[in-house]
C-alpha cells in the first residue's frame, strides 16, 4: 500500500506517493545478510529525478536517499536505499 510522503531536494518540495518497505535484508556477497534497510520506492511521473541526499518524509519520519537499488528501478520507477534523516 502506497503511503503519502513529501520529497524535498534543493530545488523545493514535491508532494509524491510512495511504497515503503521496512526491515529488509541486505545481503553481502555471498549471499549473507548483512542487515537491514528501509527502502521507498519512487513513481517516476511525481519525482522524475530522486538524488541522493534529497529527504523523504511521511507523517513525522524523515529519511535521506542514500542510493537506487541496482535492478530495481525502470522507466515508471526507482527504488532507494534510505538512511534515517
Amino acid at each position: 500500500m502506497a503511503d503519502a510522503a513529501t520529497y524535498q531536494d534543493e530545488l523545493g518540495t514535491v508532494p509524491c506517493t510512495v511504497v515503503l518497505e521496512r526491515d529488509i535484508q541486505e545481503l553481502g556477497d555471498i549471499g549473507q545478510v548483512i542487515g537491514q534497510r528501509t527502502v521507498a520506492t519512487f513513481q517516476l511521473v511525481e519525482v522524475p529525478r530522486p538524488k541522493r541526499g534529497a529527504t523523504l518524509s511521511i507523517g513525522s519520519e524523515t529519511w535521506a536517499l542514500e542510493k537506487p537499488v541496482q535492478g530495481q528501478c525502470d522507466e515508471s520507477s526507482e527504488q532507494w536505499v534510505l538512511n534515517d534523516g
